[in-house]
């Protein structure tokens, strides 16, 4: 019995100890998990099967939590610099488990590139809370959590606003080893080559004549082996036998303007096959003329060269060298309309170029000129080789490793000319802040036309640059060219 008194004392006693300890708070109520679940970058574009996916692009969030999520406040945007954004409204809530689908380049809003981008999602308190990068989309593709609000993305049917649990990967096709490989005016035939180590499927890979003419359109079933050729010969009227399959829309001529784009099943260009002449239009005659002469138009060697005069080898391999030019090369300032100096960064030491124009180019024996002395003194300091090719809408970076003079960050007489491979002078870059001194009153900048090809020249707001990316549309925190008085560092 006096066991059983004692310990009840210490177990009081261990009670009353514990009681009277410092108050503990009470547990915090479970906060929401957002995050962002899928992005789509093909708003306003039909996928194959005609599915209308977003007339915008959008991105979804998901609440990967068991209660509601409030999101007021909450940001969007594709750019630290936070230019353009979308801010959620007051009073905007998530549910448990549930989504949220946000369109984006709406208005005043931020755009996804199809090409690839990336998204940052921010709480209330400015705090980056989930930032996702993804490749290049088609108008069938979304970049999505599976299942959702995991940790494991990939490519998937589109499914706005609703779960991407057991969604099926679409299989990413890469046809960037597909080209034009011959074009043949005498047999009437186009060959493609696949330079990849992988089988391409043709399936909805087109061929477009003279830029608006859907000349070949492949069937469901059709795949070009790896290394392997396929030829469409033209529909009817073609002189060679061994073709891969005979449905080519309109006839092929060796002595006309004639251009063959080779474009993947959403319209992304792959290659292209041009002989043209500036100031001809596609169907008139040019030279020099090759009918009599049986020669086709070819890539020498097989698959990579330059396209060149060859014998005909329809799905075969062609020669490895040429015996000529697909036509009379125009070497002047006309051919290189829409080629123009696009940046100059003297703290990389890189300059780059831009093509504006809707057609590759192939800028063999263009050359930049150097100068930074008055009077000018131009120096040579680069030659383009037949292997610098700049593709429509696209840049060429030039690095210092290249350039026989060097770049400055901080000299302010400089000028660089973009000249043809006859002398005329394409475009013109000139920093002319401080001729008396020689030195600039902003230094360590990149320099910039905004917008590309077109706009005026600025100092931007730090040496980095963007290169062989576009210089963008805003000019906020930049010096335009002549106000460097007003702006010194």
């Amino acid at each position: 019995m006096k066991k059983q008194f004692f310990s009840s004392i210490i177990i009081l006693s261990a009670f009353l100890m514990s009681s009277c300890g410092p108050p503990q708070p009470p547990p915090e109520d479970p906060k929401a998990v957002i995050v962002i679940n899928e992005v789509y970058s093909q708003g306003g574009n039909l996928a194959l099967d005609g599915t209308n996916y977003g007339d915008y692009d959008w991105v979804e969030l998901y609440n990967n939590s068991d209660v509601e999520g409030d999101v007021s406040g909450f940001m969007l945007y594709d750019k630290l610099d936070k230019v353009k954004f979308i801010r959620l409204p007051e009073g905007t809530k998530i549910a448990p488990r549930g989504f949220l689908l946000v369109e984006v380049g709406v208005d005043e809003g931020f755009g996804l590139s199809k090409d690839g981008d990336e998204v940052y999602l921010e709480d209330a308190k400015g705090k980056v809370i989930d930032h996702v990068v993804f490749g290049p989309l088609t108008a069938d593709q979304a970049y999505a959590r599976n299942p959702d609000g995991s940790n494991t993305f990939g490519v998937q049917k589109p499914t706005p606003g609703a779960t991407n649990n057991n969604e099926t990967p679409i299989p990413i096709i890469d046809y960037t080893g597909l080209v034009i490989n011959e074009v043949d005016g005498n047999g009437k035939f186009v060959e493609l080559y696949n330079n990849s180590a992988n089988p391409i499927p043709l399936a909805n890979v087109k061929l477009i004549k003279d830029e608006s003419q859907t000349w070949w359109n492949g069937g469901e079933d059709i795949t070009i082996e790896a290394g392997g050729f396929y030829t469409i010969a033209q529909t009817g009227t073609s002189f060679v036998t061994n073709a891969s399959e005979y449905t080519g829309y309109s006839g092929i001529s060796p002595k006309k303007i004639v251009q063959f784009e080779l474009k993947s099943p959403y319209g992304i260009l792959i290659d292209v096959f041009a002989r043209k002449v500036d100031g001809l239009n596609f169907g008139d005659d040019c030279t020099p003329d090759y009918a009599q002469d049986g020669y086709s138009f070819s890539r020498c060697p097989n698959g990579t060269g330059e396209f060149g005069l060859a014998a005909p080898s329809c799905n075969s391999t062609n020669p490895s060298t040429a015996v000529g030019p697909i036509l009379t090369i125009n070497t002047s300032g006309s051919a290189y309309i829409g080629l123009v100096i696009n940046e100059v960064n003297g703290v990389a030491k890189w300059f780059e170029l831009y093509n504006m124009s809707s057609a590759s180019m192939n800028l063999e024996g263009v050359k930049v000129y150097y100068n930074n002395s008055e009077p000018a003194n131009y120096k040579l300091t680069w030659t383009a080789a037949s292997t610098h090719i700049i593709p429509a809408g696209g840049y060429l970076v030039v690095l210092g490793t290249e350039q026989a003079q060097g770049l400055s960050a901080n000299n302010a007489n400089v000028r660089l000319q973009l000249r043809a491979p006859n002398g005329d002078v394409i475009d013109t870059y000139e920093k002319l802040t401080d001729i008396n001194t020689g030195y600039s009153a902003i230094k360590n900048k990149s320099h910039a036309r905004v917008p590309d090809g077109t706009g005026e020249w600025y100092y931007t707001t730090d040496g980095v640059g963007t290169s062989g990316a576009t210089n963008g549309t805003s000019t906020a925190g930049y010096v335009k060219f002549g106000n460097e008085e007003s702006a010194k560092d």
